[in-house]
């Protein structure tokens, strides 16, 4: 078992196998597929990256463990190369103002 998994739909994933990361094809029409991400989170993985349309479900696991005190592996979104939602981008943005108490990205109004 390698330390990385990647969770998504077997086209955009297929191709890590390669490079030695666990790959886990999520079939969208199955109706256990958040059960069978939550499982994966309760692997021994130290990261698992994960296609952005279903990072929603991970995200609501991983929270949870943290509250409980657990051990959680580092979950990353990545873009799907089809549709961008920048959830990566929008986390980053979160957590960075809630460490900090700074909005540091928001949009000033410019005159014209």
């Amino acid at each position: 078992m390698s330390d990385v998994a990647i969770i998504g739909d077997i086209i955009q994933i297929l191709p890590f196998t390669q490079m030695g990361i666990d790959v886990y094809a999520v079939d969208e029409s199955d109706k256990d597929s958040e059960e069978f991400i939550r499982e994966i989170l309760h692997k021994k993985y130290k990261i698992i990256l994960v296609i952005e349309k279903y990072y929603v479900a991970v995200n609501k696991e991983i929270e949870a463990m943290l509250w409980a005190g657990r051990e959680r592996p580092v979950v990353l979104p990545i873009p799907d190369g089809i549709e961008t939602h920048f959830i990566g981008e929008k986390i980053l943005k979160e957590r960075i103002t809630q460490a900090t108490g700074i909005d540091m990205f928001k949009e000033e109004n410019k005159e014209e």
